[in-house]
C-alpha cells in the first residue's frame, strides 16, 4: 500500500479522532445546559461515528437491543413516510431528522469504543470533563432552586418560567424533572459501585455535593414520574448490592412514604411566591388524588392516544405526530378537556399512536433487552447504567420522554457507553480481559 495513501489516512483517522472527542466532550458538558449547546455534540459526532461504524464493522456485533432499536429507528421514518401529515418534503426531511438521537445512540458505539480502547481519551482529559460535569450540575440545580423560591433564574439571567416548582436551566419543570432523575440515577449508582474509583478521576465532596443537589433539585421540581422513577431504581440499586438491605430498606421506605401521605411537609403555599401565576395546585404536586385536574388532563390525552390507535394500528400517526391529532380526535369523540393539546404523557402510547403497534413493540424490546443486556454484566457500566434504564422505564409510563431532546441527547449518550464492553475490536478485547 502506499506510502502516501497510509499517511492520508492516519492524518484523516486523526482528525476524525479529534472530532470524536469534542463531541464526547459537548455531550457530556452541555446535556443539562437546555440551551441547544447539546447539539455541538451531535454535530462533532456525525462524521466520525459514520467512519468508524464502517471500519469496525459494528453491524456485525450488534446485541439485541441494538438489532431492535435499529428495526425501531427504520419502522419509525416508514410510519413517518406514510403520514398523511406532512405538507412538504423539507416538513418530511425535519420530521426524519427529529430521529437522530437514536439513530446516533446507535451509530456512537463504534466511536467511543475507539476512542476509550485506543486511550485517546486520557485520564486527565476524562478528569477535567467529570469536574466540569459536576460543576455544571451543581450550579443549574441551585440555580433553579433559587428561582423557584425568588422568581429569578440567576445562571438564565431571566425571570422563571416557573414559579411553583424549580426547572434547573430547562423551560420546563417536568422537563427538568425528569432529565435530572436519569443522571441522579448514574450517580447514585457511581457512588454505590465505584467509589473507589469515583475518587481517581473526581473529588469526593464535589462528587457527594453534586448528587445532594441533584436530589434537591429533583424533589423540588415535583415531578411525580420521575420521583416515582428514582424511588424504584434506587430499590433496584440497593438490591444487586444487598438484598437483606434491600428488604430493611423497603419496609423503612414505605413508613416513610404512609408518614409523608399523612402530613406533607412542604406545600406550595410556603415556598412559592405569591402571585397570581400560582394561585392554582397549590398543594405538593409529588401527592394529588386521583381526580385532579392534572391526573384527568392526563388520562383524557391517555384515551386519545388509545383512539389514534385504532385510527391507524399498523403504521400509526406518524412519529411525534400525535399531538397535533390530539385535538381533533378529543373533538371527534368527546373526549373531556377538547382545549388541551399535547403529547400522550406516556412514552408507550405515543409510541403506540405514533407508530402502531409494531413501532411500540419494537420500542419495549428496544429498552427490555438493554436493560437485560447491561443488568447481566459485571463490569461497572452495566451496574451503573441498568439502573438508569430501570428509572427511564418508570417515568416513561406517564411521561413522554422519549421524543423529548433533553432526556433523549443523554439517555442516548448513555446508551452509546453501555456497549464499551462489546468485543468488535482486538484492542478492546485486550483491554476487557485486564
Amino acid at each position: 500500500m502506499p506510502t502516501n495513501f497510509l499517511n492520508s489516512f492516519n492524518s484523516c483517522n486523526s482528525f476524525l479522532a479529534r472530532l470524536a472527542v469534542l463531541g464526547f466532550a459537548c455531550s457530556l458538558l452541555f446535556s443539562y445546559l437546555a440551551n441547544g449547546l447539546f447539539f455541538l455534540g451531535h454535530l462533532f459526532l456525525i462524521i466520525p461515528s459514520f467512519f468508524y461504524f464502517f471500519k469496525e464493522k459494528q453491524w456485525k456485533f450488534f446485541s439485541t437491543s441494538n438489532l431492535c432499536l435499529f428495526f425501531f429507528i427504520l419502522w419509525s421514518l416508514v410510519s413517518l413516510a406514510v403520514s398523511s401529515e406532512h405538507l412538504s418534503k423539507m416538513q418530511l426531511l425535519k420530521d426524519f431528522l427529529s430521529m437522530r438521537y437514536f439513530f446516533l445512540g446507535l451509530m456512537a458505539m463504534a466511536t467511543y469504543q475507539y476512542l476509550f480502547s485506543h486511550k485517546i481519551l486520557s485520564d486527565k482529559t476524562l478528569r477535567i470533563l467529570l469536574t466540569l460535569f459536576l460543576l455544571i450540575l451543581i450550579l443549574g440545580n441551585l440555580s433553579g432552586i433559587i428561582g423557584l423560591f425568588t422568581g429569578f433564574n440567576p445562571l438564565r439571567l431571566r425571570p422563571t418560567t416557573d414559579l411553583r416548582r424549580a426547572t434547573g436551566l430547562f423551560s420546563l419543570a417536568i422537563t427538568y424533572g425528569n432529565a435530572i432523575s436519569l443522571v441522579t440515577i448514574a450517580l447514585l449508582g457511581g457512588l454505590v459501585f465505584a467509589y473507589d474509583k469515583i475518587k481517581l478521576y473526581v473529588s469526593p465532596f464535589l462528587y457527594v455535593t453534586c448528587l445532594t443537589s441533584c436530589f434537591a433539585g429533583l424533589y423540588f421540581s415535583y415531578t411525580r414520574g420521575a420521583f416515582l422513577a428514582v424511588l424504584v431504581s434506587m430499590a433496584f440499586i440497593v438490591y444487586k448490592k444487598n438484598k437483606k438491605l434491600f428488604c430493611l430498606l423497603s419496609l423503612f421506605m414505605a413508613l416513610v412514604f404512609s408518614i409523608f401521605l399523612q402530613k406533607n411537609p412542604l406545600s406550595f403555599e410556603e415556598i412559592a411566591p405569591s402571585t397570581p401565576n400560582n394561585t392554582q395546585n397549590k398543594k405538593n404536586r409529588l401527592i394529588q388524588p386521583l381526580n385532579s385536574e392534572s391526573n384527568m388532563i392526563r388520562i383524557s390525552l391517555y384515551k386519545a392516544a388509545l383512539l389514534a390507535f385504532t385510527e391507524k394500528p399498523i403504521f400509526g400517526m406518524g412519529y411525534r405526530k400525535f399531538e397535533k391529532n390530539s385535538l381533533r380526535i378529543k373533538e371527534q369523540y368527546n373526549l373531556p378537556f377538547k382545549d388541551f393539546e399535547g403529547h400522550a404523557h406516556s412514552n408507550y402510547l405515543e409510541m403506540l399512536a405514533g407508530t402502531g403497534l409494531v413501532g411500540m413493540l419494537a420500542f419495549i424490546f428496544f429498552l427490555f433487552f438493554w436493560f437485560f443486556e447491561t443488568n447481566k454484566q459485571e463490569d461497572l457500566i452495566g451496574k451503573i447504567i441498568s439502573p438508569v434504564v430501570v428509572a427511564f422505564m418508570v417515568s416513561g409510563l406517564f411521561q413522554n420522554t422519549a421524543t423529548d431532546s433533553e432526556n433523549m441527547f443523554f439517555l442516548m449518550f448513555l446508551y452509546s457507553l453501555s456497549y464499551l464492553r462489546l468485543n468488535f475490536s482486538g484492542n478492546h478485547k485486550e483491554q476487557s480481559n485486564t
